[in-house]
């Protein structure tokens, strides 16, 4: 009976770990171009995409109509090397739980963010260092990882589950040096 205890246990982590695995770059749709299905003041979404040497993410929700913001936040980290962005559309609140933010790591390779959205669009751009291997994303909206309101590359597909999102640095082998420029 002692013996079945532990492997039991073991079997129940393996797959709790298996089931919180970071889906990857083969897992996940190809992320070159703008997502065309992306539009300012649609349902929750965050757009995440790879274009002339940058990532770059769009948020939105809800339009005049949806009396309450929507909130999405999360983080964005590169394997390897620096990342170096601009930001746009950070609003300021009277409370901190309704502002917008962006919170660069201690180590610089990567930041947090928040952005509570009501129609209209903010932005994030971000360009990596060229030895970068690595740009993993986790996005939440409304503290719930649904991969349906994520669109990736321009086909603006979702992933398969919520989580995080492991891409190559400079999919299709191109990296830039130079810092993100403003959109």
């Amino acid at each position: 009976m002692a013996l079945r205890r532990p492997l039991a246990h073991m079997l129940a982590f393996s797959a709790l770990m298996i089931g919180m695995a970071p889906l990857v770059a083969d897992d996940l749709p190809d992320p070159a171009g703008r997502p065309e299905k992306f539009k300012a003041g649609m349902k929750a979404a965050c757009a995440i995409y790879y274009e002339d040497g940058a990532w770059h993410m769009r948020m939105t929700a809800g339009g005049a109509k949806k009396k309450k913001k929507a909130v999405i936040s999360g983080s964005a980290r590169v394997k390897g090397d620096w990342i170096r962005g601009d930001f746009q559309g950070l609003d300021k609140a009277e409370k901190a739980k309704d502002a917008d933010w962006i919170v660069i790591h201690k180590d610089k390779l990567g930041f947090d963010f928040q952005f509570g959205l009501h129609g209209k669009v903010d932005a994030v751009n971000f360009k990596v260092g060229p030895k970068a291997e690595t740009v993993t994303f986790q996005v939440m909206v409304d503290g719930d990882d649904n991969p349906k309101a994520v669109l990736i590359g321009k086909a603006g597909a979702h992933p398969e589950k919520g989580g995080k999102l492991v891409f190559p640095a400079a999919p299709g082998g191109t990296s830039s040096s130079k810092p993100a420029d403003k959109e």
